[in-house]
């Protein structure tokens, strides 16, 4: 003969099956890591966003007639559509290698853009400067040493480089600001002298 067991008692309870909607989100969960993980692998470094203060001060140092801004390394957008933002005359134009990242950053830019923000998925060092009156950058210092000659032949003499914590290799910076925020971070801004 059994024995009584009461109804509703937790310990006693089959877990109901996970509901469509828990295995989807769960889904993208796990595609969203791998996402990541497999961009980190490809390009060397994780997507790093820039934090809001040192964004500001990193716009703050582009000129203010800027029309052709470029963003390498752009990741899920945040620097570019700042960028647009603070400049609504100019058009950016920002590269992404990893697929995740430049998937959020298309649909951000389709979204909030205004026609502004072009996307371009690729390798940052194949990226034509020629047309670009401003460059930013967050990029790691094996990034910068690669991309340092490339952008010391593309760009026209006058171009402004600004970057994010780590220095462009054979460039002398103009300006330098060092940030009173917990990573005292160091933005630097260099001005293009034209290919030689």
């Amino acid at each position: 003969m059994a024995s009584w067991v009461p109804p509703f008692q937790p310990d006693n309870m089959p877990a109901a099956p996970p509901a469509p909607w828990e295995l989807a989100l769960l889904g993208v969960a796990v595609l969203a890591l791998l996402g990541v993980v497999g961009g980190t692998l490809h390009t060397g470094a994780p997507p790093m966003p820039t934090r809001p203060g040192v964004r500001a001060t990193m716009l703050q140092l582009l000129p203010p007639e800027v029309k052709c801004i470029h963003e390498l390394g752009a990741g899920f957008g945040g620097m570019a559509m700042a960028a647009a933002a603070a400049h609504p005359d100019a058009t950016v134009y920002a590269w992404e290698k990893a697929w995740l990242p430049w998937l959020a950053l298309r649909l951000r830019a389709a979204l909030f853009g205004e026609g502004r923000v072009r996307v371009h998925r690729g390798d940052l060092l194949d990226a034509p400067h020629e047309q670009a009156d401003a460059v930013l950058l967050y990029l790691h210092p094996e990034a910068m040493a690669a991309l340092a000659p490339r952008l010391a032949q593309g760009l026209l003499p006058g171009a402004v480089v600004v970057s994010n914590s780590f220095a462009l290799p054979g460039w002398e910076a103009e300006r330098t600001l060092r940030l009173n925020d917990a990573l005292h971070t160091t933005v630097r801004r260099y001005r293009a002298t034209g290919p030689g």
